[in-house]
């Protein structure tokens, strides 16, 4: 199974299209069900962020700091519920400037909450 840089199955092995109907067995399920609406809900989302060049869950990092203030990456990767490795890949996308503008004001701060020397340059 392929994903893509939204952590969405791609498109291409596995359609969501809504004429693949779900088996009965299945919509019987409500983990199922509830997985299958949050891999549609993410390649929409992540659709909506195809201007922006940024990942979901750059996004989501970058909307926790907005409505936070600064906060560090720990906090952060707990609030997301994601392992360290996968916050500091989100968090370097931030930092190196591939967020464009919105993402530089708010790398600014998380690169200042997490006690970085290193400023983030923009």
């Amino acid at each position: 199974m392929e994903t893509n840089r939204t952590g969405a199955v791609s498109a291409a092995t596995a359609p969501t299209s809504p004429e693949v109907s779900i088996p009965e067995v299945l919509g019987n399920h409500v983990c199922f069900l509830l997985g299958t609406v949050s891999t549609r809900a993410i390649e929409l989302f992540g659709q909506e962020l195809t201007g922006s060049k940024l990942s979901v869950r750059a996004a989501g990092m970058l909307l926790l700091l907005d409505a936070q203030g600064p906060t560090s990456q720990n906090v952060i990767g707990q609030q997301m519920r994601l392992e360290r490795s996968t916050m500091s890949l989100a968090a370097d996308e931030v930092e190196l400037g591939e967020a464009g503008e919105f993402g530089c004001r708010f790398g600014k701060a998380f690169a200042k909450s997490a006690g970085d020397i290193e400023p983030v340059h923009c």
